[in-house]
C-alpha cells in the first residue's frame, strides 16, 4: 500500500490546521497506528476543503491549478478524482436531508451521473463502461425530470 510515511505526518498536518486528532489512551496508547492512517488522510482532507472552500476554483482557464501541480500524474489524478467523486456522493448523502425536496433529488442525481461519468473516463477500456454511461444517462434524465417538475408553474394574469 502506498504510504504518506506512516500516520505521524498527516496528525501533524492536522495539529498545524487546528484540528489535532484525539486517541482514546485505552485503545490508542501510542497513538495513531498505520490502519489509521486512511480515515487520518480523510480528515486532513476535510481539513483542507474547509480551509480552500470558500476560495474560487483555480485553473478554470485551462491552466492546471495547486492540485494538479502537486499530482502531477494524469493517470494518478483520473484515480484520485473518482475516489474524490466516490466521497463526494458519500458526503452528500450524508449531508443533505434524508428526504430531499425534488431540487435536492435533483442534485443527488446529477451526483451520480458525474460519479458514472467519471468512472468511464477513468477506466474507458473496462467491461463496466457501457454500464456506467447507460447510469449516467438515467442519472441525467432523472435529474432533469426532478428539475422541471421543481420549477413552480406560471402564474396566470388576469
Amino acid at each position: 500500500m502506498w504510504t504518506l510515511g506512516g500516520p505521524d505526518p498527516i496528525v501533524r498536518a492536522l495539529t498545524a490546521l487546528g484540528l489535532p486528532p484525539l486517541f482514546d489512551p485505552e485503545h490508542r496508547p501510542d497513538g495513531a497506528r498505520s490502519e489509521d492512517e486512511p480515515v487520518l488522510a480523510e480528515s486532513l482532507i476535510a481539513a483542507g476543503e474547509m480551509r480552500a472552500g470558500p476560495a474560487p476554483v483555480p485553473g478554470r482557464d485551462g491552466a492546471p491549478g495547486s492540485w494538479a501541480d502537486t499530482v502531477q500524474d494524469r493517470e494518478l489524478a483520473q484515480a484520485l478524482l473518482y475516489r474524490r467523486m466516490e466521497r463526494t456522493i458519500a458526503d452528500w448523502q450524508w449531508a443533505t436531508d434524508p428526504a430531499p425536496s425534488r431540487a435536492g433529488a435533483a442534485a443527488e442525481a446529477a451526483m451520480f451521473a458525474a460519479h458514472a461519468l467519471v468512472a468511464a473516463h477513468a477506466d474507458p477500456g473496462s467491461e463496466h463502461t457501457e454500464g456506467d454511461l447507460e447510469e449516467a444517462e438515467q442519472s441525467l434524465r432523472a435529474a432533469l425530470v426532478l428539475v422541471r417538475t421543481a420549477q413552480p408553474s406560471p402564474q396566470k394574469q388576469d
